[in-house]
């Protein structure tokens, strides 16, 4: 379908001649490609630089700070994401000593179960990845479903080949105990995975708990002030979920500087509210 439609598309593309048609057309190529709907890739290495440094291969973003992508893939759920509505409420607690805890809670609501196609009222089965910044510790894990899904096949005794990326994924694999998360290390990230189910008509939260692994410093001389900041990338082709970040500081910081300007500041809390149809950034500088 895909080698037949392309085709037509590029003819029509290509055979534009009125200036407001081809404006038209770079401004839905332009929000396709700031959106993910649309990715690049080169073999050409210096093509394929220019192509991550504008941020259109939709390869996972580095951060020295905190980062936090979750990574939804419907499997045996039909095609009911086209019917499930997203929000993620990502909170950051800084304590006084710096150290900071994470929680980030994911609601999935089923809007399918009334649809006159039958592939919208099925149960949809996500299995939700959360990418959190390397080395991250995870406390504690609610709404998930413990789940252990067995390989298909013997690939052993078959004789199938490993791909080094995934087998590279693997050995870093460990399953927590008490919650059934599996937790590896992927792309300069820490990930927690788990199978997640929501029926129609219903809605469902999984709620993930961890520390991060580095922490504010000051000195009274030195480093009188630090920074703190959120990166979170979309996952390439979503719709874009309702996002919510909230960032909660010690009696002992203030706030000196945060982006973005319209960030709601209550005592010593800042929250935005906004949809992540694109990368979002939140960024702030504190001082004792």
């Amino acid at each position: 379908f895909v080698a037949d439609l392309t085709p037509k598309i590029l003819d029509k593309v290509m055979s534009e001649k009125g200036l407001a048609s081809v404006l038209k057309t770079l401004k839905a190529f332009n929000t396709a490609l700031s959106e993910k709907h649309l990715l690049l890739y080169s073999r050409n290495f210096n093509i394929q630089k220019l192509i991550s440094d504008q941020k259109w291969s939709g390869e996972i973003l580095n951060t020295d700070k905190d980062f936090l992508s979750v990574i939804n893939t419907n499997i045996n759920g039909f095609k009911t994401d086209g019917v499930i509505e997203e929000t993620i409420d990502h909170k950051s607690e800084i304590a006084s000593d710096g150290s900071i805890v994470d929680t980030v809670s994911i609601t999935r609501k089923h809007n399918g179960g009334n649809e006159k196609y039958d592939w919208w009222n099925k149960v949809n089965g996500d299995w939700m990845r959360v990418y959190v910044p390397d080395g991250a510790k995870l406390i504690e894990v609610s709404g998930q479903t413990r789940e252990f899904v067995p390989p298909a096949l013997d690939y052993a005794s078959l004789g199938f080949k490993k791909d080094p990326q995934v087998q590279a994924e693997d050995d870093s694999a460990r399953i927590d105990e008490e919650s059934g998360t599996k937790i590896y290390d992927e792309n300069n990230k820490t990930v927690f995975a788990n199978w997640v189910y929501v029926s129609p008509g219903e809605s469902t939260t999984i709620t993930y708990k961890y520390a991060l692994p580095f922490k504010l410093s000051f000195d009274s001389l030195q480093h009188p002030a630090d920074s703190f900041s959120v990166l979170y990338q979309k996952q390439s082709g979503s719709v874009g979920s309702k996002l919510i970040s909230q960032v909660s500081l010690p009696d002992n910081l203030k706030t000196i500087w945060r982006w973005p300007d319209n960030e709601k500041q209550d005592g010593n809390s800042l929250k935005m509210e906004t949809i992540l149809d694109t990368d979002k950034f939140v960024g702030l500088a504190v001082e004792k």
